[in-house]
């Protein structure tokens, strides 16, 4: 298992412990599967593409709850 600092905690749960899955979704066409980051504890997943993707919490007032980045596993 290989560990990565480029990730971002879940923006949903706030997770850090994060895998890679090979999946298919409803982002892009959703006929090829693509390299997604799978939160371990809530299930959220995203492509890797716009996992770190964030709403610039500043502008709404909201003070973020971590500043830390995630560990990303790869899935066997």
């Amino acid at each position: 298992m290989k560990a990565t600092s480029s990730v971002l905690p879940c923006p949903f749960c706030g997770g850090l412990i994060l895998s890679q899955a090979v999946l298919y979704s409803s982002w892009g066409d959703g006929h090829e599967a693509q390299l997604h980051i799978v939160c371990d504890d809530c299930e959220a997943a995203a492509p890797h593409s716009v996992w770190n993707h964030r709403v610039d919490d500043t502008a709404l007032g909201v003070k973020p709850k971590r500043q830390t980045t995630a560990a990303l596993i790869r899935r066997q």
